[in-house]
């Protein structure tokens, strides 16, 4: 059975975007900065949405980590074309499908995965069953869906606490951060 978690960083109002703050950086802390490295260099790949990648910087994330762990960076679209035009080095696949089946044909089953945004992988992910443990960190002073046009972290209108989920771990924590690792049970 492939491993596959996922990671996000929300604000205190459960959200992992807004258009007024595109990006994360400047609203996460240094902990959870630590913690998605540390974590990220567990996985053999890491899954994401097209936004997410374009936003977090990730046409040039750390691309010497990248070349010495060989580690696969997996892109998913809804535009086909875009995905082909956005090929930029081996490292740095481009889809466009459901993740399920983006998961199933081009990983393999010893893989780690780690899905690293956004929303609407998040939602599939929990909704197919894929994701077995959710990383999440909070960063209790940042509120983003004050003025109601936010990105919230699942796009079906579930929160993380309508999942079942065996256990919650604290990982860490400091005075506006906490970070917690829900392991799912389906």
């Amino acid at each position: 059975m492939r491993k596959i978690d996922a990671i996000a960083v929300v604000s205190a109002d459960w959200c992992i975007a807004n258009p007024e703050h595109p990006v994360q950086d400047s609203w996460q802390s240094d902990l959870d900065k630590k913690f998605f490295r540390e974590k990220k260099s567990e996985y053999d790949v890491l899954i994401m949405g097209m936004s997410t990648f374009k936003l977090s910087g990730t046409y040039y994330w750390h691309q010497q980590d990248i070349q010495e762990t060989q580690q696969r960076h997996i892109v998913l679209s809804n535009n086909a074309a875009e995905s082909k035009e956005n090929q930029i080095d081996e490292w740095r696949e481009f889809y466009s499908g459901p993740l399920s089946e983006i998961i199933e044909n081009h990983t393999h089953p010893n893989e780690k995965i780690l899905i690293v945004g956004g929303a609407t992988l998040y939602t599939a992910g929990i909704t197919a069953r894929l994701i077995q443990d959710f990383y999440i960190t909070m960063e209790k002073n940042v509120r983003l869906n004050e003025e109601g046009n936010a990105t919230p972290l699942l796009l079906d209108g579930r929160q993380l606490e309508d999942i079942p989920f065996k256990r919650i771990d604290f990982i860490k924590k400091d005075p506006s951060t906490e970070i917690r690792s829900y392991h799912l049970n389906y």
